[in-house]
């Protein structure tokens, strides 16, 4: 069950465990979603091997959390 789900003003979901295949012309063809942090005005988002998605504040629509088990 993923603990978070980031919304932006386009209605893109980001959720924790899922794939992402915004990496494939780096030569990811899909990474899954780890973590995310907020770094001034950007919200990161961390996916595996290190590859990392910054998406402006004001374009984040909501954070949706689930407490941890």
């Amino acid at each position: 069950m993923a603990r978070f789900q980031i919304v932006t003003t386009d209605d893109q979901a980001h959720t924790e465990g899922e794939p992402s295949f915004a990496f494939q012309s780096l030569g990811h063809d899909s990474v899954r979603l780890t973590t995310y942090d907020h770094d001034g005005d950007y919200v990161v988002l961390r996916y595996e091997h290190g590859l990392e998605l910054s998406i402006p504040e004001h374009r984040i629509k909501h954070i949706a959390t689930t407490p941890a088990a």
